[in-house]
Formats: structure tokens, C-alpha cells, sequence
């Protein structure tokens, strides 16, 4: 039996749920402000974030950012991921600021094909 792939499926208007490994260290730039201290993993992601987008999916990034032990540590949310992602890419990357919970299913429940959020650090 044939194994399928992301290219046998119709994934028009479905939510794919993508889980990349964006654990890159972040670094505080002249502002104060945290940036991924390299694009290397960002960018090995992009033909298939592009056949996502291209093909009309909604994508709901999950990743984590090192080891907080289940604490919410504010330096390790997601968000700059988010934001340097959506430079790379030249397109919304959304950032919710939680994984769970009805504002999540929400804002899920509402995107439109093509549209990207990231979703908070999965090991808070």
C-alpha cells in the first residue's frame, strides 16, 4: 500500500495543523527586542508552507521554544517566531497567544483559506 503524502490530499479550505520544530534561540536586538538569532529553520519550511498557502489551507503552526517546564516564561512565547516569519514570507502570519481555549477555536473557526496563525509555545 502506497503511502500518501501532503500532495495526495485535498486540503482546500481544510485547517492543517503543522507542527514545526522553530525552536531557535532568540536574542534581545539594540531595542530591547527578541528576534530568532538565525533564519535557517524558518526558511527549510518554505516550500511547504507555500504549497499550504498556495493550495488554500489554514494553517495553525504549533512549535516550542526551549524547555520552560510548564511555566509560562514570557522570553520563550512564540511571538517573535510569528513576527519574523511573517517578514520571510511577505505574508500575515497571526499570533494567538494561548494553545488551547475558546478564543483559539474562534479564531480558528474563522479563517479564511490561506490565512497562517501560530499558536502559543506548546511546552507552557
Amino acid at each position: 500500500m502506497k503511502k500518501k503524502t501532503l500532495r495526495d490530499i485535498n486540503i482546500k479550505s481544510k485547517r492543517v495543523i503543522y507542527h514545526c520544530d522553530f525552536n531557535i534561540k532568540l536574542k534581545k536586538n539594540s531595542q530591547g527586542e527578541l528576534l530568532p538569532i538565525s533564519d535557517v529553520r524558518l526558511k527549510a519550511y518554505f516550500p511547504s508552507i507555500f504549497y499550504l498557502i498556495n493550495h488554500g489551507a489554514k494553517i495553525i503552526f504549533i512549535s516550542y521554544l526551549e524547555r520552560p517546564g510548564g511555566k509560562v516564561v514570557e522570553e520563550l512565547r512564540m511571538a517573535p517566531i510569528a513576527k519574523r516569519l511573517s517578514q520571510l514570507i511577505n505574508r500575515q502570519v497571526n499570533y494567538l497567544p494561548e494553545l488551547i481555549g475558546p478564543k483559539v477555536k474562534n479564531f480558528i473557526d474563522k479563517m479564511q483559506p490561506g490565512e497562517m496563525v501560530m499558536l502559543e509555545n506548546t511546552r507552557f
